[in-house]
């Protein structure tokens, strides 16, 4: 039965820290069926990987023991149907896919006639995205630490499990685990190019994150070690993904740089009035580049395949750079003591002035 099968949102440490408080504190069930909470549990400290974070679409490739397709990150994408590309390449490699598909299979003793595998994985490289880590290289697949097992005849409401992208390509007990990849079809596994290991102590983080800013800023975006590994210097890297394990939960949050979000966005201009300075200030701060190019794919494509924007669609695009900001950005607005209200004049105004640049270039480019 093919359906599409989610994978969910890569969130801010702020959200993560509460998820991870809201799941200490729960005790289980009274008498009665009532949740019990401790108000004041001991959190967790817990063993984390951080890989790099690739500048590109969320894809992802499902598989059983009778279908195969491809989706994005909101649908079911087909080679007519297509999102740069995407459902095009995996299609060409579908071969490639079925196998790493089924060494998972095998290695975790999943039975492909009543579950579902969706390998999820950053389509990047080509025209995708510019200012990336793959910037300068041919589009290719990025597969994710973890993949997902959801049941065949179901729902995304029904338990799914996530496991990770290894295996043993040869099922003895001396055997070595590998990420699973298939280069010669580009297709690659983030885990076999630089990673970082960290302890998280979730009652006192702040060790943690300043040592993850401080590989982003110092080791990430200078010089993108993906970039590297396919034999391209001065990339710039986006930032990590940190992913750990809690409670049979896989939780996940980026860490972001600055560079990579600098190429187009011209920020407001500051004027004297010290509260108006804070609001063009946090609006130009939760209205980065990769927030509007973003927005503009989720809008139109990622090559402007399902529509070609004009002047008419401006207030569809500020409206979807909102809902990413209410999604995103809400503690930060709050950080600065204001609210999304005061500042949407002046996140509606970059959004008006990034759009007509990029309906500039698009009648360039033509």
């Amino acid at each position: 039965m093919i359906r599409h099968i989610a994978f969910g949102s890569i969130e801010k440490f702020e959200v993560v820290l509460k998820n991870i408080k809201h799941t200490a504190s729960y005790k289980g069930l009274d008498e009665n069926g009532n949740v019990i909470y401790d108000r004041l549990p001991d959190l967790p400290k817990v063993e984390a990987i951080g890989t790099e974070k690739i500048h590109g679409t969320n894809a992802s490739v499902c598989v059983t023991a009778d279908d195969f397709w491809v989706q994005k990150k909101t649908d079911i994408i087909t080679p007519t149907n297509d999102n740069a590309g995407c459902a095009f390449f995996a299609m060409q490699n579908k071969d490639a896919w079925i196998r790493l598909a089924n060494q998972l299979a095998y290695e975790y003793n999943i039975d492909l006639t009543k579950n579902i595998i969706s390998i999820f994985y950053e389509w990047c490289g080509g025209n995708i995205q510019d200012n990336s880590c793959v910037s300068k290289l041919d589009k290719r697949s990025i597969i994710f630490q973890y993949f997902k097992v959801a049941p065949l005849e179901g729902n995304e409401t029904e338990k799914n499990i996530w496991l990770e992208t290894r295996a043993r390509l040869h099922k003895k007990p001396d055997c070595a685990f590998e990420w699973i990849e298939s280069p010669e079809n580009n297709i690659f596994n983030i885990r076999n190019f630089p990673f970082y290991r960290f302890e998280i102590d979730f009652a006192n983080p702040n060790k943690s994150i300043n040592e993850m800013v401080d590989i982003v800023l110092n080791k990430i975006e200078p010089n993108s070690p993906v970039g590297r590994s396919f034999g391209i210097d001065g990339n710039v890297g986006e930032g990590i993904v940190v992913t750990f394990e809690y409670k049979d939960e896989i939780f996940r949050f980026k860490v972001k740089g600055e560079k990579h979000s600098k190429s187009k966005v011209k920020t407001l201009q500051t004027i004297d009035d010290s509260k108006d300075k804070e609001k063009m200030e946090c609006a130009n701060k939760v209205t980065p580049a990769w927030r509007l190019e973003q927005a503009m794919q989720n809008l139109f494509g990622i090559a402007y395949e399902n529509k070609e924007p004009t002047s008419k669609d401006i207030s569809d695009f500020i409206k979807e750079v909102t809902k990413d900001i209410v999604k995103e950005e809400l503690d930060t607005i709050a950080s600065f003591g204001l609210e999304l209200k005061s500042i949407h004049a002046y996140v509606s105004k970059i959004c008006v002035q990034w759009f007509k640049e990029e309906l500039v270039r698009i009648a360039v480019d033509k």
